[in-house]
């Protein structure tokens, strides 16, 4: 927010494929004016369902009632009008996926 959210965006495009997942998630918690935590991700940059949960308060996004990784990315991205695409979150570990994350940050920036 210091620098614009255009130039983030042009940052962001620019170094997009080198994020890992926790990085991503850290910015979308950064974005909502809190601090990534350590139950936030697990092994390596897994992001865990505390995660997304904490993505979704600290931007001010409603919590669904059922709270599963699936539910918590698909608030996440209702609330920057972005799509829910198969794929992003695979069945197995429910790992959720970069392009899923990338798409809620970019989302939150051209949100504001």
């Amino acid at each position: 927010r210091v620098i614009g959210n255009k130039r983030i965006q042009e940052i962001l495009d620019q170094r997009a494929s080198s994020l890992k997942k926790v990085e991503i998630l850290s910015c979308i918690i950064s974005h909502g004016g809190m601090e990534l935590e350590t139950n936030d991700f697990s092994g390596g940059s897994t992001v865990t369902r505390a995660g997304l949960k904490h993505a979704c308060v600290a931007n001010g996004v409603k919590i669904p009632k059922r709270i599963t990784k699936k539910t918590l990315l698909i608030s996440l991205l209702n609330y920057v009008d972005r799509p829910y695409i198969k794929g992003d979150l695979q069945k197995k570990g429910s790992t959720v996926e970069r392009v899923a994350l990338l798409r809620v940050y970019r989302g939150l920036l051209n949100k504001n």
